[in-house]
């Protein structure tokens, strides 16, 4: 999925400025996209060349001019067309889970102070989805507003699982890591002494 749709999407819902579309993803739906500012103009800048989306320019004083992007007609079409697609499967991309995958190579305080930063930051993201999933359970839905409502809350529960489940992992994979030891020491130690042993077997036989 690329980052075409989601500016479509998000101009789908009111008309905003490049600026404007970095807040939301940088802000209320970081859980969902992330996106660097060059990023989002860059992918206006397309979307106006292919006539899906069109600014309004506002003159301001001593300023550079303000583009407010909307969909245009053709915007709407591609994007109704892109959400009757089934959606890929992410790519899987983490840096922790790979690093465990070395984790003979780690001492065991770095592995643990990774494992605990990943945690904690998980645990802020559930703190801050909770609070966002609060308000949006409590507005009151217009008949206009209902399935906007109901769309928002599904995807804050999704994000928010996920960030329980992966706070959940990260408290196992401590206690674990936390048990072993120091796996990469420990096989060091054990080259050291078997290097050791190897050069007194050698001068004993002279």
């Amino acid at each position: 999925m690329g980052l075409r749709f989601i500016v479509l999407a998000l101009l789908s819902k009111q008309p905003n400025t490049g600026y404007g579309l970095g807040r939301l993803l940088h802000g209320p739906l970081c859980h969902l996209w992330d996106a660097r500012l060059q990023q989002i103009y860059s992918e206006l800048g397309k979307l106006e060349e292919r006539g899906l989306v069109e600014p309004e320019r506002i003159a301001l004083p001593n300023r550079p001019t303000k583009k407010i992007y909307s969909l245009t007609a053709d915007g709407y079409e591609a994007l109704d067309d892109w959400l009757a697609e089934p959606p890929a499967a992410a790519p899987p991309r983490d840096g922790l889970r790979m690093r465990m995958y070395c984790l003979e190579r780690m001492p065991q305080h770095i592995a643990l102070r990774q494992i605990d930063d990943q945690r904690q930051r998980h645990e802020n993201k559930i703190h801050e989805l909770r609070r966002r999933l609060g308000e949006a359970e409590r507005s009151s839905p217009t008949s206009t507003t209902g399935l906007q409502q109901l769309g928002q809350v599904l995807a804050l529960e999704a994000s928010l699982a996920q960030e329980v489940a992966q706070a959940a992992w990260c408290t196992r994979a401590f206690a674990l890591v936390e048990q072993q030891g120091q796996p990469h020491n420990v096989q060091h130690a054990t080259r050291v002494k078997a290097s050791g042993q190897r050069a007194v077997a050698m001068q004993s036989s002279h």
